[in-house]
């Protein structure tokens, strides 16, 4: 009886030894599946941040920024304005150059970096009235702008040979080399008389006859054989009814002996 009881203890032991045996395995194999699966979750997780959350960047150059944000944002991309500088191809406001370059892989929530056109250089022209022809030329060539067209006319109140107008106005903004356009005082104007009639006068009476008036006499020619009394003009420059301005030189052709010029 004694040595039943003792076999009895013994399987006893056996079984609990056993059961803990295998609550000790079974944890085992659940504590590998569980680092399995976080491994795998891990390798999927670090995949899909490193590869999954990339995207092509497009072209964004020549856009204006606001059509730029719409194309980005679709992309979870975002528009980050570095800096703007002047260009004279590219219009105002639109993209110059991009930070990646097109159809290049950048992450999901990222800036793209963008340079902004402010078209060309704009510069300020200067007063240039009441200066004369070269002084407004250095002014222009000192402010990178060039003469434009010049046209003249004459003025009670400007002096001869200087400014009176320009076109663009004194503070005007215009791109560089542009051209300004000048009119251009002649002085006052000259007044002009209706030349008259002066064949068959004497040269004496001609002679005092014009410079009562202000009118000088150029170069005396004489002829022969010319119908008239010696002495007398036949022919006049300019001819009779053509505008004389005061200070144009008269020339005469007249009857008889040559005569020089006084």
């Amino acid at each position: 009886m004694k040595a039943y009881l003792q076999s009895l203890l013994s399987l006893k032991a056996r079984i609990r030894i056993g059961s803990g045996l295998l609550i000790t395995l079974q944890a085992v194999l659940l504590l590998s599946l569980a680092g399995m699966l976080f491994g795998v979750t891990a390798y999927f997780s670090m995949r899909r941040a490193i590869f999954g959350s990339e995207v092509r960047v497009p072209r964004i150059v020549e856009m204006e920024t606001e059509s730029a944000r719409h194309v980005l944002e679709p992309l979870d991309l975002r528009l980050a304005e570095v800096a703007a500088r002047h260009d004279d191809l590219v219009p105002a406001g639109q993209i110059l150059s991009q930070e990646p370059p097109p159809d290049s892989k950048f992450k999901r929530g990222r800036k793209v970096k963008v340079y902004v056109s402010l078209g060309p250089e704009k510069h300020v022209v200067p007063d240039l009235k009441g200066m004369s022809i070269p002084r407004a030329s250095v002014l222009l060539r000192q402010d990178k702008l060039r003469m434009g067209q010049v046209a003249y006319a004459y003025t009670e109140t400007n002096d001869e040979n200087l400014v009176m107008a320009q076109d663009p106005p004194a503070g005007a903004s215009i791109e560089e080399s542009g051209p300004v356009d000048f009119l251009v005082s002649l002085g006052k104007p000259r007044r002009a008389w209706v030349m008259p009639d002066l064949s068959g006068h004497s040269l004496e009476q001609t002679r005092s006859f014009l410079g009562r008036h202000g009118f000088r006499v150029g170069n005396v020619r004489s002829v022969s054989d010319s119908g008239l009394a010696p002495g007398r003009v036949q022919r006049q420059y300019p001819l009779a009814g053509y505008p004389v301005h005061r200070d144009d030189l008269i020339s005469l052709v007249v009857a008889g002996a040559e005569e020089g010029t006084p």
